[in-house]
């Protein structure tokens, strides 16, 4: 049973796609909680989104960590395969509660990812 605060009687009236927004914005916001008790210094944030495809972003954070990236930027390149066919992303669409629950709660996870990247900076 996961503990979701003020929201424990909430949870259980809410659609998957609620249940899940709501997990994701808890969760963060623990993981801000426990970040601030870490120095700055030692907080570095990997960001994926900034990753995929991209050599000179993955040297630098490699770098950052101490290490050096030995392979070339036609080898990193190489290293994904493929993207995903279209049929691996079905089109979603939210019903009216669906798209309430989720703007609900992605605007308190938004907050804690902004209060997480600025710790790293």
């Amino acid at each position: 049973m996961l503990n979701f605060d003020k929201y424990n009687k909430d949870f259980y009236n809410l659609t998957q796609i609620g249940k899940i927004i709501l997990f994701m914005s808890q969760t963060i916001e623990k993981i801000y909680n426990e970040l601030k008790k870490i120095k700055k210094r030692n907080i570095v944030v990997f960001h994926l989104d900034k990753s995929d495809q991209n050599y000179n972003y993955c040297k630098k954070f490699i770098n950052k960590l101490g290490y050096d990236l030995k392979i070339s930027k036609k080898q990193f390149l190489q290293l994904k395969k493929r993207t995903s066919y279209k049929f691996e992303n079905k089109k979603i669409s939210f019903n009216k509660n669906e798209v309430i629950e989720y703007k609900k709660y992605k605007k308190k996870y938004l907050i804690y990812l902004n209060k997480i990247l600025k710790l790293s900076l």
